[in-house]
């Protein structure tokens, strides 16, 4: 039963936590209750995207939630060893808060469940920006890790646009295809 559970797709699970929903609001039986939460929470761990199976369901779409809260969680967890300590934050220079209206550049070099330490320049000096982790929106969710290069735009204090950074390409594969 937990390998069939493990091997159904996010929509799979959806599906059934919306179905196991009706069944226990119809019936009242906890038990589908239960098993509807705990698909939605199981589908939310995939974090394939929220369908209106769950949307609709108030109780469903937190299980989901929670789901990828835990995902996000257990990943960084387990990245904890390419993450810096707090003892080694000093040399990127003052901790500061982020400004509307500007960008920073730089790598993101530690992480807390709450916050995001990007590396960048300000006016010439090093400083670590300090990003609130529910303020930045990325289309790639691999822009957030730790160690990449981002560019991280404020439009509103709770509102910050982050892109990767392109790795400049240099050598032969540079000049391919332009004439000389």
């Amino acid at each position: 039963m937990a390998n069939e559970q493990s091997q159904k797709t996010p929509f799979d699970k959806q599906l059934d936590a919306r179905g196991d929903w009706e069944k226990f609001k119809v019936s009242g039986e906890p038990e589908y209750g239960e098993k509807a939460l705990s698909a939605a929470e199981q589908s939310g761990f995939s974090n394939d995207g929220k369908t209106n199976l769950l949307k609709n369901v108030p109780e469903l779409s937190a299980a989901y939630d929670k789901g990828v809260s835990y995902s996000a969680t257990d990943y960084a967890i387990s990245k904890k060893e390419n993450q810096l300590s707090h003892d080694h934050l000093d040399k990127y220079g003052p901790e500061i808060p982020p400004t509307v209206g500007k960008t920073y550049e730089g790598p993101i070099v530690y992480g807390t469940e709450k916050s995001l330490y990007q590396a960048a320049k300000v006016e010439h000096n090093e400083v670590l920006v300090r990003h609130d982790r529910k303020a930045l929106q990325s289309t790639q969710t691999q822009t957030l890790e730790a160690a990449n290069s981002v560019r991280v735009r404020y439009v509103t204090p709770e509102y910050a646009v982050a892109t990767p950074i392109a790795k400049e390409i240099t050598g032969p594969v540079k000049d391919m295809g332009r004439e000389k």
